[in-house]
């Protein structure tokens, strides 16, 4: 099953910290991906995204609970 806007982020652009708006009362699983479509990042998260590592660029966000998948487009500058 693949629902918008389950899950939000903010700020898009950022310079590395994402706060995730997660509905859900556990921590949610996340890929991270290069505009390219190569892993860069994975994990669990529950409010708080930390990407400064990564280079600048656009990047997508697989977050993952249950049956619910849904992929968001970040901007880190």
């Amino acid at each position: 099953l693949v629902v918008e806007n389950i899950v939000k982020v903010y700020p898009n652009p950022t310079t590395g910290l994402i706060s995730v708006v997660n509905p859900f009362n556990s921590p949610i699983r996340y890929q991270v991906f290069s505009s390219i479509g190569q892993l860069v990042q994975s994990g669990e998260v529950r409010s708080l995204l930390d990407i400064s590592n990564l280079n600048s660029g656009m990047y997508f966000v697989l977050f993952e609970k249950e049956d619910v998948k849904e992929v968001l487009r970040v901007i880190k500058n």
